[in-house]
């Protein structure tokens, strides 16, 4: 009996483990193929065929790329020597151009230093939700969502009922989570130091995640035994249980914006008021993710549109996760980057920063704040270096997250701050640079320059 024919197949197109397995998914169905061996790490299939007609190289192309013809991937003999280079600068170019004009424009403020705390009205937390769902949640949830979508619609099953089951799990998911978030922070306490960290850890895993649409593919397969990909592809069953877990355990999916609101949550240190703060989040990203999933189809039949809406995501999310990464380096005094010099500095005045310094009181400098749920004023100040300053902060009121400053340049320890209390610290000034005073959170700022 003769061997069965046996090709190699180099695939483009794979940026998440979920395309893993929507490939394994279509081989598996298959006719004439008898088995087949896949190398994620080179993207690299071995077919054998069940039929001696395919000994051919070039019908076994047409017919495996028959089989993945509504999708996104593109199949050769040989490797691929990235010829879509223009597409992939396309992309990047768009998303440079998106940046740009973000930190140009006052959206920059709420990437940056969203000026969100648990006191802020549901209807704002909504419209972080769009903001989100159009951006890191749309790269990161939406390779899984478009998954799922597309185990579903290769069924006779109507389209809404699997998206409807993923939003509804999604919400009960962000709902739960936040009132277990509200209890847990009735009895702890997260230190400023501890959520800068979890913040930069998870802006690392933004950045990994985006390299995955780069084509790097770092972050699936640091995490290649992760159960999301594997619960979208058994969401194919009839069940509608499936696609409500998946949208449940997209709670734990590492997004700035996500991580932002969870960190809100938790500082609410209320279970009710905690889980009203994460549905309000999530039903902002339901109109751009439902979107998403029921232009599937489109997205994933249009290879070209695929490739550079791909490479415009990767460099996307690669961005939010620096923003989000150089926000904490800001906050804990490490070196960052000031998006503000990008802005050309007003021309028409000639005051210098001497002109802008802070009064003294005898040998002691004076810093007057003025404290309110939603920020600091003034926003930004001079003072003297080496001098021995008092701060004064009047309280007027405070909420989860303007209810402690931190200021390690200036001193080690967290101040809380109480409504209807003038709170006082006294330090010695450091040497001269740029410095700041800053929420617990890192979200609210006070710029203040040493000379």
């Amino acid at each position: 009996m003769p061997k069965p024919p046996t090709h190699t197949f180099y695939v483009q197109g794979i940026h998440c483990a979920a395309c893993e397995l929507i490939i394994k998914d279509l081989l598996d169905e298959g006719k004439y193929i008898a088995s087949y061996t896949f190398s994620a790490s080179t993207n690299k299939i071995d077919v054998s065929f069940t039929n001696s007609r395919f000994a051919d190289p070039k019908l076994a192309l047409f017919f495996i790329q028959q089989i993945f013809q509504d999708t996104s991937y593109v199949f050769s003999l040989q490797p691929s020597k990235n010829h879509h280079l223009p597409d992939m600068l396309f992309g990047i170019s768009a998303a440079l151009i998106i940046i740009f004009i973000i930190i140009l424009s006052p959206a920059q403020n709420i990437i940056t230093q969203p000026n969100l705390d648990n006191s802020s009205s549901y209807l704002a937390f909504f419209i972080f939700g769009l903001l989100a769902s159009i951006s890191s949640c749309a790269v990161l949830v939406g390779g899984i969502i478009l998954s799922l979508a597309k185990t579903w619609f290769k069924n006779n099953q109507p389209k809404w009922q699997p998206i409807l089951s993923f939003q509804i799990g999604r919400i009960a998911g962000f709902a739960f989570g936040g009132l277990i978030l509200g209890l847990i922070g009735r009895f702890f306490h997260v230190s400023y130091m501890l959520s800068a960290f979890l913040l930069i850890i998870v802006s690392l895993l933004m950045i990994l995640a985006g390299l995955d649409f780069l084509g790097c593919q770092v972050f699936s397969r640091l995490f290649k035994g992760n159960n999301l990909p594997q619960l979208a592809q058994k969401s194919a069953a009839t069940s509608l249980f499936w696609p409500a877990a998946v949208g449940l355990l997209t709670f734990f999916i590492p997004c700035g914006f996500t991580a932002t609101v969870q960190l809100l949550s938790f500082a609410a240190a209320s279970p009710s008021t905690a889980a009203l703060i994460m549905t309000s989040f999530v039903l902002g990203t339901v109109p751009m993710l439902s979107l998403i999933a029921f232009s599937g189809s489109f997205y994933q039949g249009n290879q070209r549109l695929n490739r550079i809406v791909s490479y415009c995501l990767g460099a996307l999310i690669i961005a939010f996760g620096l923003i989000n990464l150089n926000t904490q380096f800001r906050a804990l005094n490490l070196p960052n980057f000031d998006p503000q010099i990008l802005i050309p500095a007003p021309t028409s005045s000639s005051a210098s920063p001497a002109d802008n310094l802070v009064p003294m009181d005898g040998e002691v400098q004076v810093i007057q704040l003025t404290a309110e749920a939603r920020g600091y004023k003034p926003s930004s100040l001079t003072i003297r270096a080496h001098t021995p300053t008092r701060l004064e902060i009047d309280v007027l009121s405070v909420s989860g997250c303007s209810n402690a400053i931190i200021a390690p340049a200036f001193f080690e320890e967290k101040i809380p701050l109480v409504a209807g209390e003038t709170v006082v610290k006294e330090f010695i000034s450091p040497a001269s640079g740029k410095y700041k005073i800053t929420c617990w959170m890192n979200m609210m700022t006070v710029n203040v320059e040493v000379i």
